[in-house]
């Protein structure tokens, strides 16, 4: 193998490919990088044997091959050679990269023993934008369990019905909802969520196409140039659109940052210095066009009350500081609903219009005599 390739370019497809590296592994073959050179293009593959990722990048390629190189001092070399074109001349034993005036080399392992990508024998599922594709992602991925004895509650669901993608997580006390129009079709997917989060951020552009079929243990998420395998669990997920009502005794309409703002200051004082429940609840009373926040730990004392719009009954619960802030830095409205149903039942946050997003946290055991 012998290619010309830009050393950003390079280095930018091995950060893409780093997601899914293994560090800790008995196999030495999974701490490399498979680099393919063909057709004007360099196929740069890393696999954990849970995940795959391929990206491919446009390179001089002078002789076509196929090595695989140790990933971390690959990774290394590149990035401390100057912004140049850079000369890789590669075969199964040893590989020479050229710089300026810097010359090294670096022991190779045959491209043959390295793990392919599963290939898919099906059409694109859905296909949804790369920024909403990252977007709803990241605002929902967080509230997946990870509890392995739950396997499906620590997967992220994909479900394609009437046109609409809805994207779900949840731990059993957290659901966390994203909705986009995408196309037509059927689809429920289960992913886990620590694979999803591996992924999605290296879909920069474009379309992200998601291939599947019944028979495949494996769905790929592909656009242009990447393509990343993600193992499907089985199982049947929760059925949270149960949860989703408009049944409400008690609505707040408030402005996100403040909330959030005001969750992340009780935050400081919610600590018990307990070991076995270090974060105390905060409790939240709704009273007439205002909301209070208030919590004691071993640090003091935290009280604020923001300015909202009220309707309903007044109302005191308890939440997880945590679960709640969580929520919000993921929600990019200016405003946000709050929902409730007495002191017992969820807190359910939406949209003031639409249903793009619909999030439910379990409240935390009430006071006695509340």
């Amino acid at each position: 193998m012998k290619i010309a390739i830009n050393k950003n370019i390079l280095s930018s497809a091995l950060d893409i490919v780093s997601k899914v590296i293994s560090t800790k592994t008995t196999l030495p073959i999974l701490e490399g990088v498979l680099l393919e050179a063909k057709d004007k293009t360099l196929q740069l593959t890393g696999n954990n044997l849970e995940i795959a990722i391929q990206h491919t990048v446009e390179c001089e390629v002078i002789e076509a091959g196929a090595v695989v190189a140790e990933f971390k001092l690959l990774r290394e070399i590149v990035q401390r050679l100057p912004d140049e074109e850079i000369d890789i001349t590669a075969d199964d034993k040893s590989m020479t990269i050229e710089a300026g005036q810097a010359k090294m080399e670096i022991r190779t392992m045959p491209a043959n023993d390295y793990p392919i990508i599963q290939e898919i024998d099906g059409d694109t599922a859905l296909e949804i934008d790369a920024d909403d594709f990252r977007g709803m992602i990241s605002g929902v991925s967080f509230a997946a369990s990870q509890d392995e004895t739950r396997p499906v509650l620590t997967t992220v669901c994909l479900e394609l019905k009437d046109g609409v993608l809805s994207i779900v997580a949840c731990d059993g006390f957290m659901i966390a909802v994203r909705k986009v129009e995408c196309g037509s079709g059927d689809l429920k997917l289960l992913l886990k969520a620590v694979d999803l989060d591996k992924v999605y951020k290296i879909f920069r552009q474009g379309k992200v196409g998601v291939i599947t079929n019944k028979n495949a243990n494996v769905a790929l998420l592909e656009n242009d140039s990447t393509k990343a395998a993600v193992r499907v669990t089985e199982g049947t997920y929760l059925n949270y659109k149960n949860f989703m009502n408009d049944d409400a005794e008690t609505t707040v309409r408030v402005k996100a940052r403040d909330l959030k703002s005001t969750i992340e200051r009780a935050l400081l004082f919610a600590d018990s210095g307990n070991e076995k429940t270090r974060l105390l609840p905060i409790d939240v009373a709704v009273r007439c066009d205002k909301l209070t926040v208030s919590t004691e730990g071993m640090r003091g004392r935290f009280d604020e009350t923001i300015p909202a719009e009220t309707t309903g009954e007044d109302l005191d619960i308890r939440l997880n500081p945590k679960q709640i802030y969580e929520i919000l830095r993921h929600i990019e409205d200016e405003e946000v609903l709050l929902k409730f149903s007495g002191n017992i039942r969820p807190c359910i946050m939406t949209p003031v219009d639409g249903d793009k997003f619909f999030y439910m946290a379990v409240p935390v055991n009430p006071k006695k005599g509340a």
